[in-house]
């Protein structure tokens, strides 16, 4: 039997262990990295999220190819959006063991991901 991660709570909703640990990356984002550098990471997630209305299996397989974007960016990032890279892939990694879309679990993502881009914006204290 599979270890209960963070991610795997927070997909199944936990929503105490999503605002937490959303408050914890987002803050860490905060010290460097600039809120564009991030809105570029979620604006993907949000158009996966407009795309599962017509097809979830689409928006699942965009959630899934966010892995090799998210290690591009840190890469463009110099590192910066490593706490970002971590914790994202390993909620992708609890999507892909669904092996099918699942929509609790899709929905607490996209949750899991406005959460922490609130708490990056709420602790960013320069003017990007």
């Amino acid at each position: 039997m599979q270890a209960q991660t963070v991610e795997r709570r927070i997909l199944e909703g936990d929503v105490v262990q999503l605002v937490d640990t959303a408050k914890q990356v987002g803050e860490r984002l905060a010290r460097k990295l600039k809120t564009s550098q991030l809105r570029n990471v979620y604006g993907l997630v949000r158009q996966a999220q407009m795309e599962w209305q017509k097809s979830p299996r689409t928006a699942y397989n965009s959630l899934i190819l966010l892995q090799p974007k998210l290690a591009y960016f840190n890469n463009r990032t110099k590192g910066d959006m490593k706490p970002l890279q971590d914790t994202l892939d390993r909620a992708i990694e609890v999507l892909r063991e669904d092996k099918e879309p699942n929509a609790v679990h899709f929905k607490n993502f996209i949750d899991f991901c406005e959460a922490i881009v609130a708490y990056h914006r709420a602790n960013r204290f320069e003017s990007d």
